[in-house]
């Protein structure tokens, strides 16, 4: 249950661009969902982006590669929803490749010309817009 609030309260501070509070609450998720070994790949891929904008660009690359690794390993989602979700990481890539060189030696793994919304949840276009 506190999951869950704490994943609500994170994704709110988010899309409000709150992105400092966002992190408190991802941080204490992330703790928690490792304590109960359930990492969520969605968790790494928000906190991904937030570290990204509060320009910690080693930490939203190594959420991103934590991403990544579980996302690839889960069954919770069908391929089109791998994609959109790996399309959105590419956008985080996109801009950490810019301007933080260590993220130059990693590849795209999404493919936007396949993107399906009618293949993905609603709730995932909702809180990873493309």
């Amino acid at each position: 249950m506190r999951s869950a609030k704490l994943w609500v309260s994170a994704l709110a501070k988010s899309l409000e661009e709150n992105d400092l509070a966002a992190k408190a609450d991802l941080d204490e998720l992330v703790g928690l969902l490792e304590s109960l070994k359930k990492p969520d790949p969605e968790v790494f891929l928000l906190k991904s982006r937030v570290e990204y904008s509060l320009g910690n660009y080693s930490e939203s690359l190594s959420d991103l590669d934590k991403f990544r690794i579980l996302l690839a390993s889960s069954s919770r989602y069908n391929t089109d929803e791998k994609n959109h979700l790996c399309c959105y990481g590419d956008r985080i890539l996109e801009k950490l490749r810019r301007i933080y060189s260590p993220a130059k030696n990693y590849q795209y793994d999404g493919d936007f010309t396949k993107v399906n919304l009618r293949k993905t949840r609603k709730y995932i276009q909702r809180n990873f817009p493309l």
